[in-house]
Order: C-alpha cells, then structure tokens, then sequence
C-alpha cells in the first residue's frame, strides 16, 4: 500500500514539472484520500488552490 502511495506522489510531481496540472492536481487529491494524515499532500494541495486563485485575479485585470 505504501509503494502505491508514493507511486501517486511522485506521478502527481511529474505531472506538474511537465505542465499538466489538472491531472496533477486529481492524483494528489488521491494520494491525499488515501494519507489523510500526510502533510506534503496537503501542503501541495494548497499550493494548487493559491495557484488557481492567482490565475483567476490575473485573468481579472
């Protein structure tokens, strides 16, 4: 269980050094669920969301 953990860890990590993160975003989101005690995912996922917030006042200017 753990080795399929931090398979969607670092697939999530991939997924944002290339680029595509939504996906990135639903793995994390995942891998989340399934640690629900585990700060990275955490600490990633908020990240995510300050991301899309500044997308979204950028897009507003």
């Amino acid at each position: 269980m753990r080795k399929e953990n931090n398979k969607l860890y670092y697939e999530s990590l991939e997924l944002i050094l290339e680029g595509d993160f939504r996906k990135s975003h639903n793995l994390l989101k995942e891998w989340k669920n399934l640690n629900p005690d585990d700060l990275k995912a955490e600490i990633l996922l908020i990240l995510f969301s300050m991301r899309e917030e500044c997308c979204r006042l950028i897009s507003g200017l």
